[in-house]
């Protein structure tokens, strides 16, 4: 099995991100997304893809993922979007924030029986949203951590294709749903490494000014 994750995607983002809300005089921090499972910092990648965070004010932010997964071997292709809008509270090394996301999705499986005139084909549509409330910590001034609560709401959409001797069948599209309330973000922390400085740390350990002043 291979995954691929599309660079030039992940560097369009970026650049395109910080030109769209760059402002004279006034900064825009972005960064890379990353998770781990604990306070070690052994990181991976943001909910199985790629992230990318970006300040848009003075405490609004936001955050954006994107993956794409294709197996030759196993016949089967996913691709997940996702946004996260962060509202915080106050500025500063601690910073406690509130928000909502939401995240669409498409997945293909193929198997084949015998031979490729017999096979199914399940696709699925999984959507979730809802809201989120977490604290983002500043290690470093170009480096924090966040974690956070949410309650979700997910549909998919289900429908598979049976072929027989080479004649189709499909059947008709089914949707399932859940809510749930929980760690968020695939119940990790995340990491963000920042491309510019967000906050001041004095060497006492404190900071000396906001992320977007």
């Amino acid at each position: 099995m291979k995954k691929r994750s599309v660079i030039l995607l992940i560097l369009i983002l970026c650049i395109g991100f910080s030109n769209l809300f760059a402002e004279e005089g006034k900064k825009h921090p972005w960064g890379l997304i990353f998770n781990t499972n604990d306070l070690l910092l052994d990181i991976k990648s943001y909910q199985a893809g790629v992230g990318v965070k970006i300040f848009l004010g003075n405490s609004t932010a936001a955050r954006f993922l994107g993956d794409i997964f294709y197996a030759t071997n196993a016949n089967s292709f996913s691709a997940t979007f996702g946004a996260t809008f962060e509202k915080h509270f106050k500025q500063g090394r601690v910073s406690p924030y509130w928000g909502g996301f939401l995240d669409a999705g498409f997945i293909s499986q193929k198997s084949e029986i015998i031979n490729p005139d017999n096979w199914t084909r399940n696709i699925s549509y999984p959507i979730s949203s809802g809201g989120v409330f977490g604290v983002e910590f500043f290690i470093l001034d170009f480096l924090s951590v966040f974690a956070e609560y949410n309650l979700s709401f997910t549909g998919t959409i289900t429908s598979s294709t049976i072929s027989v001797d080479g004649e189709e069948t499909s059947t008709n599209p089914e949707l399932t749903y859940s809510i749930d309330s929980g760690i968020g973000n695939n119940s990790s922390l995340g990491i963000v490494i920042y491309m510019d400085d967000v906050i001041t740390i004095k060497k006492s350990g404190h900071e000396k000014k906001g992320s977007t002043e």
